[in-house]
């Protein structure tokens, strides 16, 4: 790590056992994970990791740190020092330039959330390494509503918002089947500039197998657990499910929704509105919203006023991190021995989160 980057206090989670953990590969050079942005004032991510790494019995450490130089932030991830990265804002965009290895999540979305270094299994070739990016946005949002029986089959979805988590779960609902899928935006001539590069990086995409310098990797790189199966969808489906839209046009896709995300950045401050007019919402909707920074938001109270089931962000930050080690332990080969369960149960009691998904413990 630079010496210019800041671990913040309090946050460094140490679940080293004692001996030599019989799994574990010994070309396996680090056992640090980190979750690297700015600001980074405080994160869950340390907590969940740390209770899937007691829960699969792997003695792996994860910590925050708080970079504000993108220079070192770069750097470290090219030291490629460390056995996952989680990458959070401002260096999405940076991770998805260093990487070497992009999975389609992260290639479409123009951003990853996800770096693990590939080295060589072999002392001859130990030197020889590859930087594997994902984007787990779109898949820990989708698995969670599917975890909670609330993503219907052919769902009709509409998406506040066109930056890069907008983009990563529209395509990961588009990869799951939904019928049609809206992104809502204030400025419809850059939402629809998005969209055309989003379109591009799918159209530039390459269904190749295994791993080589530069692929852009689709479908399982091993089998291993995952979340979902992340089957890419054809370009003429793609073309004609995922709409652009300004919110003046909103009741009209509204009327016949089923899901309804806010993936835009109303929300994250005390005293937000909500990017949907709450006479547009109605019970039979399935709202969630994914800011998890404020107890509520005005969206989610927009949802509860007319009975709708609604969900804030801590379900979709769980299966984020549990997705990241799933790919941590399929790309450096480490055989799990616990069930999805069992790893979900000692995440939320590690870090505080209450069964339902929707507030932290008050002795979290």
């Amino acid at each position: 790590m630079n010496a210019a980057s800041d671990r913040v206090t309090g946050t460094h989670c140490d679940n080293r056992v004692k001996g030599a953990h019989p799994v574990l590969s010994a070309f396996l050079s680090s056992r640090e994970c980190f979750v690297m942005g700015y600001p980074m004032a405080h994160s869950l991510s340390p907590a969940l990791f740390a209770g899937a790494f007691a829960a699969a019995g792997l003695p792996f450490t994860y910590s925050i740190c708080n970079e504000p130089n993108a220079d070192n932030a770069l750097r470290t991830m090219n030291n490629q020092q460390f056995l996952l990265m989680n990458v959070s804002t401002p260096y999405k965009t940076l991770a998805l330039r260093a990487a070497t290895t992009v999975r389609q999540e992260a290639m479409v979305a123009g951003g990853a959330n996800v770096l693990i270094p590939l080295h060589s299994n072999s002392e001859q070739h130990k030197s020889i390494s590859q930087l594997y990016a994902d984007n787990v946005d779109g898949v820990g949002c989708i698995a969670f509503l599917q975890s909670q029986h609330a993503w219907p089959c052919d769902a009709r979805v509409v998406i506040c918002g066109t930056g890069p988590t907008a983009f990563a779960i529209a395509h990961m609902a588009l990869c799951e089947g939904a019928l049609s899928v809206c992104l809502l935006s204030r400025d419809h001539q850059r939402a629809s500039e998005r969209l055309s590069q989003y379109l591009q990086r799918v159209q530039g995409i390459q269904c190749t197998h295994g791993l080589q310098s530069g692929q852009c990797v689709t479908g399982n790189v091993t089998q291993s657990p995952c979340l979902l199966k992340r089957t890419l969808p054809s370009y003429s489906y793609l073309t004609h499910a995922l709409h652009i839209d300004t919110y003046n046009h909103a009741e009209d896709y509204l009327n016949c929704a089923d899901v309804v995300i806010n993936a835009s950045t109303l929300g994250m401050h005390p005293h937000d509105v909500s990017p949907i007019q709450a006479r547009y919402l109605h019970s039979q909707h399935v709202i969630f919203d994914v800011t998890y920074a404020q107890p509520t938001t005005a969206f989610l109270e927009a949802a509860h006023a007319v009975h709708a089931r609604a969900y804030n962000g801590l379900g979709m930050l769980v299966y984020q991190a549990l997705e990241g080690f799933f790919d941590m332990c399929t790309l450096h080969c480490i055989p799990l021995t616990v069930s999805t369960d069992t790893l979900l149960r000692a995440m939320l009691e590690k870090s505080g989160i209450d069964k339902s998904f929707s507030r932290k413990c008050e002795r979290a």
